[in-house]
């Protein structure tokens, strides 16, 4: 049995049985972590790695069964095999040439981590990143840190600064910079991934800084949920313009939590407080909202993370309605991607990769976990998938 075919072993009735078989590997990371030594914080930032674990001796049973003929490799060796490269299966994109419809997929969980509060797992995942070549950032609030996954998942690193306190939303610019909104500390942080520490961006009127994105020329957005702002800036933090009016009803923001940018430059916004989502173009002019509190499909309740895919349409994390939910560009709903029924339970950062691996971190009162979804169903056919 090949690595792809785990989501075939977890296909259980029961979403439960779902998750809690994935978390039984998953603890295994939490043996990784307990083997590093305490971190301590100094004035520019750290990154702490963890040594490579071997797996070549691992059958691709042994991945599932915790077992390795024989050998010395171990469950730690078996959770972090399972969190293959994200791009390791392009064959969509090869063979058709062409995106598949979301509306069309299903989703099936593939990988679940960090759920244990325990040194290295997750105390509170607020926002989650694809970086590319199997790597993946989370931010985790609680822990005032992001770790890093590598493309085969056999090490780790943290990477904090002083400065970092309440980090809340991550974003990387063009120059591999990466940018950390901090909410107790009022700033944006930002660090190379060598853990190199560059200044802060502070003094810019700050007072919760929540959403964070790059767009056209690394220009930055922030959100802040205190002001009630979505503000630009120049890629050193000057301060270009507020985003939206407060003067007008349809464009006021109540606690914005998450940014991000398409890649028409649009700036859409999740406007938690008004249960909807925000749209603005590049020149920040106002385009169109979507949702409206409620349940009901097109509805939403606290939407928190927002992404979109390679065509502009826009995925939302439904926070206390439990469920991810697709938007076209224009707002139209198509589906929820995801629901408590998939053993989600108030999703907050969400990513969608190019091979449609939607990465959602949810949790009860925190999210201790990131769930890993691979919305192409396998038992769509090639002429239903691609419409």
């Amino acid at each position: 049995m090949s690595t792809i075919e785990v989501s075939n072993v977890m296909s259980q009735p029961e979403p439960s049985q779902i998750v809690s078989a994935k978390r039984r590997v998953s603890s295994a990371l939490d043996k990784i972590f307990r083997k590093k030594s305490s971190i301590g914080f100094s004035s520019t930032a750290f990154t702490s790695s963890i040594p490579h674990t071997h797996i070549d001796a691992l059958t691709d049973d042994d991945l599932l069964t915790g077992h390795s003929n024989g050998s010395d490799s171990g469950p730690d060796d078996d959770a972090m095999t399972l969190w293959s490269s994200m791009e390791g299966n392009t064959y969509i994109h090869s063979m058709f040439g062409n995106q598949p419809h979301l509306n069309n997929l299903s989703p099936e969980l593939v990988w679940v981590f960090s759920y244990k509060r325990k040194f290295g797992c997750l105390g509170d995942a607020s926002d989650v990143m694809y970086i590319g070549d199997g790597r993946s950032l989370v931010v985790d609030m609680i822990g005032n840190r992001v770790l890093h996954f590598d493309k085969r998942g056999i090490s780790s690193i943290a990477y904090s600064t002083e400065d970092m306190i309440e980090p809340w939303a991550v974003a990387v610019n063009t120059e591999d910079v990466i940018h950390v909104t901090a909410r107790k500390t009022k700033c944006v942080t930002r660090f190379l991934k060598n853990g190199e520490s560059i200044t802060p961006i502070k003094n810019v009127n700050f007072t919760t800084p929540s959403g964070v994105a790059i767009g056209k020329n690394d220009q930055m957005f922030v959100s802040d949920v205190t002001t009630n702002l979505l503000t630009a800036h120049e890629t050193d933090g000057t301060f270009i313009s507020t985003i939206g009016s407060s003067m007008s009803p349809i464009q006021h923001l109540d606690r914005p939590r998450y940014v991000t940018v398409d890649n028409s430059n649009n700036i859409i916004v999740s406007d938690s407080g008004n249960h909807s989502i925000k749209v603005f173009d590049s020149e920040g002019n106002f385009v169109h909202k979507i949702g409206e509190r409620g349940k009901g499909e097109g509805q939403l309740k606290f939407p928190y993370g927002v992404c979109t895919d390679t065509s502009d349409n826009i995925i939302v994390a439904d926070h206390y309605n439990d469920r991810v939910s697709f938007f076209s560009k224009s707002g139209q709903f198509i589906r929820h991607l995801v629901t408590s029924l998939d053993g989600l339970n108030h999703p907050q950062g969400v990513y969608l990769t190019s091979n449609f691996r939607l990465l959602v971190t949810h949790g009860g009162l925190k999210a201790h976990e990131v769930l890993v979804y691979d919305l192409r169903s396998s038992q769509l056919s090639e002429k239903e998938v691609f419409v």
